[in-house]
């Protein structure tokens, strides 16, 4: 049942994917730079690295949503023959159980892979997750990373999210709009923006007075430069600048140049992340008190945020109901949805024509197309610990990694919809039925996050 279920949540991604918008023509190289620095880090193993050489479970959900964020399916991006699902599957049993978090993580790791959530790495996913979460109070695991994870999960796999999960995490917004990680530990951005996500995808809508006293308070903690610190007043970075503007998209804010989170003279957050990308390496680095430097994990987190994708709250409509399982039916799947494949290069162009006569035909430079889903994560440090400068890895020459040709022409670089206005000035809104009977057409089948640096 849940392999058929994950069939239908990846035909719901291909058919939001098919609707999207195209990216900014000015956005595709730098999506493109970003993509091929990431599969410069991966391993033999198909992993990929937090802040040291080896690969990291945690680290591994986060790249290949970065990589899904930005239209290239992760299953193809491989090192040595190995993918990331080589990687995760030989590390699901020691990393599910190591904290209620990473069991959540993983499952939205497999739901990004389009892998069977209930059958992976010899054990049930899901099972292992949900036997985490207490009923009687709504609560999982010990902080708001891991709840918010278990909500987002469960909307993955289109579960009805429980409303004592979604009392719970409300009762933890703290008087100035924020979250914090746990308690005593003080609001923080991160948190902030985790909670929102879960609360989105749980149906909360984003006129609720928590969601806009969330938004209030984050808008208050945005940096000069347009980006945002992990706690404020501080200097932004890009994980941090990523997470929140995954949380605003979801919500349906315009993060564009021109609307209410432009710092003035475009200065938004997209400029902020754009304006920390090493032109060289296609890295996105960490500069908060140290020297700037390439950072793995800041371009895992930040490249979402230039894609402007959330998963899976921005796809799909939370399912009102039961508390039992969704069931899949005949008219949630369809036989034409089908992943196309590709694999990784830096540069492409592609052209996706509407079959609408009043469409035009439209042309892009761009990354290859997938599918898009994404996973935040966790961990004990205090100070924005997902991106500490002096924990970077220098990436492997690219030369050695021989980085494959895409072998797909089907999609360019296409973003998920916001559930809103969250468009960047210069993009075109596409027609969603004709896009979608194109993308229909020709796509084949198919469908993480170390957000804040919490669950590794």
């Amino acid at each position: 049942m849940i392999t058929r279920f994950a069939l239908v949540v990846a035909g719901a991604v291909i058919a939001a994917l098919v609707a999207t918008q195209l990216f900014a023509a000015g956005d595709a190289a730098a999506i493109n730079k970003a993509t091929a620095y990431i599969h410069s880090l991966q391993n033999p193993d198909g992993g990929f690295p937090a802040f040291g050489a080896s690969s990291d479970a945690g680290a591994t959900i986060d790249a290949s949503f970065a990589l899904a964020s930005a239209g290239i399916d992760p299953t193809t991006v491989t090192n040595g023959g190995k993918s990331p699902v080589d990687y995760l599957a030989a590390q699901a049993p020691a990393y599910s159980g190591s904290a209620p978090g990473a069991a959540a993580k993983l499952v939205l790791g497999i739901a990004t892979l389009r892998q069977d959530p209930g059958s992976f790495g010899g054990i049930d996913p899901v099972a292992v997750m949900e036997a985490d979460y207490a009923p009687a109070t709504g609560k999982f695991g010990s902080d708001v990373f891991a709840q918010a994870l278990f909500m987002l999960a469960e909307r993955s796999l289109n579960h009805p999210i429980p409303a004592a999960a979604v009392t719970y995490l409300e009762s933890l917004e703290l008087a100035g709009g924020g979250w914090e990680y746990s308690l005593g530990w003080g609001v923080d951005t991160n948190s902030t923006a985790m909670a929102v996500r879960a609360l989105i995808g749980a149906g909360v809508p984003a006129a609720d007075s928590q969601i806009t006293s969330a938004l209030a308070y984050l808008h208050a903690s945005q940096s000069p430069d347009g980006g945002f610190p992990y706690t404020a007043p501080g200097a932004s970075d890009p994980g941090s600048t990523g997470l929140v503007v995954q949380a605003l998209v979801a919500a349906g804010e315009d993060v564009g140049a021109g609307g209410p989170w432009d710092q003035g003279s475009g200065k938004t957050p997209l400029a902020s992340l754009l304006g920390s990308q090493d032109p060289v390496t296609g890295a996105l680095q960490y500069c908060v008190g140290a020297p700037c430097a390439d950072n793995a994990y800041a371009t895992y987190q930040g490249l979402p945020g230039i894609t402007g994708v959330a998963f899976p709250e921005t796809f799909a409509t939370p399912t009102p109901t039961s508390t039992a399982r969704a069931v899949a039916t005949a008219s949630a799947t369809s036989t034409a949805t089908a992943t196309p494949t590709n694999t990784l290069t830096a540069t492409s162009t592609a052209t996706l024509t509407s079959t609408a006569t009043a469409t035009p035909t439209a042309t892009v430079t761009a990354a290859a197309a997938a599918v898009s889903t994404a996973t935040p994560s966790a961990t004990a440090s205090v100070a924005s610990p997902a991106l500490v400068a002096t924990a970077t890895r220098t990436p492997a020459p690219a030369a050695a990694l021989a980085l494959p040709a895409r072998t797909s022409s089907v999609l360019g670089a296409v973003r998920l919809p916001s559930t809103g206005a969250g468009n960047r000035a210069g993009e075109e809104r596409w027609p969603f039925a004709a896009l979608l009977l194109a993308g229909l057409t020709i796509a084949g089948a198919g469908i993480g996050l170390r957000w804040g640096g919490r669950t590794s």
